[in-house]
């Protein structure tokens, strides 16, 4: 996407204005222009980014506007250069909504920042001093980032060689050290298997080793004897990691494309023996793994997939996110190959193919559910019904035959041939005896519709809960009746039972609905 292109000088300035010049992003938040020293000048590292691309092949490119909404206000967002190539580079990541939702917070923190004081260094040091002593009377909202300032100073403080990050969540508190140079450490773990089996796998793997600091020791820096001091908790040590990407295509033998999957960001971790790339797509929905060995004559590719489906909790099934993706994903995984790609610093480092879901682990599984899901939609959407997905439920194979039935039903695909009755089709009815002669033949010159009337009443299994469903209705036409037994009722009118045989434009079919001509 180019630069601002195709946006007027007005637009593009009242998008920085609105923002008081500050990247729009929430996680950064950079300011975009100021002085150029030495020239009585300006410098702007900020720029007016299309939310929807204004031409095809752009980013989150919306066929549906005009080329007017493309360069309106509107479809404009102000970021930094470098959030605005990131945006760009993966529109699954940064979805159009997303990036409206970062505009309106941006426009609405610069509306509540307008005419606030900056806060001073005194402010600051105040500030946290009442976040530690739990004193305070007033809520500032810069505290805790200024209590997490203070911390990095005071343990880089401790030891220079090592950056570090803090981050309270969940009622804990954990702490990511990075060396900013080469570091002599002295590492002593509690020897039991379960370490042995945890170290193993971090050396061959490149698998994150995982322990309580009480079964650690780390001497060589003060600041890992300080933070283990007298403290319970865990130590994660992580093996080298570089960001990667994986890209997706499933084909047929004949090399058809059926579908893709693009941009599976991630990280790379190095052990002796493999390496193993873990990433994933859809705002982290969408989970891959995959395990190669570190030797050329071992070809074999382990591939994981999965989905985080507890995401879907408590959301209308209607408005599943990436649902239609990913089940049209898994649904052509059973019709062709797999083709993927690995790759590192804008190369490709690795090429593989995987014959079919069935080399895939847990991958029918997965489709099983997203079936039945796609199922439980349509029976919903059919019924009017308002369903939300439940994080826990089953289902048996009885419930899938009779939401089969149920869409068939609905989408009027139930029809049956005359040869599937294994005898004629029964019909009684009661007539008056004046009109006998003349209610047959309007039988059999038209459709005639007969309400079905079950023994129970029918009901469908939707994630565990029965829902009732509509009458069912028997639709006949192009059929005429052969009497069977009749009997005379009183008061004028007779029952009759009738077979049902077919002419030439014979049908039947089944259909819900509300009401019958019988």
């Amino acid at each position: 996407m180019a630069r601002e292109q195709h946006f007027n000088k007005g637009t593009v300035r009242l998008l920085g204005e609105r923002v008081g010049y500050l990247c729009s992003n929430p996680d950064c938040r950079k300011v975009t222009i100021g002085p150029k020293v030495g020239e009585l000048n300006t410098i702007r590292i900020g720029e007016a980014a299309h939310i929807c691309a204004e031409s095809p092949g752009g980013a989150r490119f919306d066929v549906s506007m005009t080329s007017a909404e493309r360069v309106h206000y509107d479809n404009g967002i102000w970021l930094c250069r470098n959030c605005h190539t990131m945006v760009d580079r993966d529109e699954s990541v940064y979805p159009v909504e997303m990036l409206r939702n970062w505009k309106e917070v941006a426009e609405n923190k610069s509306n509540e920042e307008l005419g606030v004081k900056h806060p001073t260094n005194d402010d600051a040091i105040n500030q946290l001093a009442t976040a530690f002593t739990g004193q305070a009377q007033k809520f500032y909202p810069e505290a805790i980032e200024n209590v997490h300032s203070a911390s990095h100073l005071v343990l880089e403080n401790i030891d220079p060689r090592f950056s570090v990050t803090t981050e309270f969540k969940e009622g804990k508190t954990s702490l990511t050290l990075l060396p900013k140079e080469n570091v002599d450490l002295g590492l002593s773990i509690k020897s039991d298997e379960k370490n042995k089996i945890r170290w193993q796998k971090l050396i061959e793997h490149g698998e994150d080793f995982v322990s309580s600091t009480h079964e650690v020791n780390i001497v060589g820096s003060e600041l890992f004897e300080f933070l283990s001091k007298g403290r319970e908790g865990r130590i994660t040590l992580k093996g080298h990691r570089v960001a990667s990407t994986v890209r997706l295509q499933i084909k047929k033998d004949n090399g058809e494309l059926l579908d893709s999957f693009y941009d599976i960001h991630g990280f790379i971790r190095f052990g002796t023996q493999t390496f193993t790339f873990t990433g994933d797509a859809c705002n982290g929905f969408f989970l891959l793994k995959l395990r190669r060995s570190n030797y050329l004559e071992d070809t074999t590719v382990s591939l994981n997939l999965s989905l985080k489906m507890d995401a879907w909790d408590g959301i209308d099934l209607q408005r599943l996110p990436y649902f239609d993706k990913v089940y049209n994903f898994f649904s052509n995984l059973s019709k062709g190959n797999l083709v993927l790609w690995l790759d590192y610093d804008g190369n490709n480092i690795l090429e593989s193919k995987v014959s079919g879901n069935n080399d895939l682990e847990g991958v029918s599984d997965i489709f099983m559910m997203l079936s039945y899901i796609d199922r439980c939609r349509k029976v919903a959407k059919y019924m009017g019904l308002s369903i939300c997905y439940p994080s826990r439920y089953a289902y048996s194979l009885e419930d899938i035959n009779k939401m089969d039935e149920t869409i068939g039903i609905f989408e009027k695909k139930h029809l049956i041939e005359y040869h599937q009755f294994k005898e004629p089709p029964k019909i009684t009815l009661e007539i008056k005896k004046a009109k006998f002669k003349n209610v047959l033949q309007s039988f059999e010159d038209s459709e005639v519709v007969f309400e079905l009337k079950p023994d129970e009443p029918q009901s469908i299994v939707i994630f565990g809960r029965e829902y009732p469903l509509p009458k069912l209705l028997q639709f006949f036409k192009g059929f005429y009746l052969k009497v069977v037994s009749q009997e005379d009722l009183g008061n004028g009118y007779i029952s009759c039972d009738f077979e049902v045989f077919p002419k030439d434009d014979f049908e039947f079919r089944i259909e819900y609905g509300e009401e019958a001509s019988l």
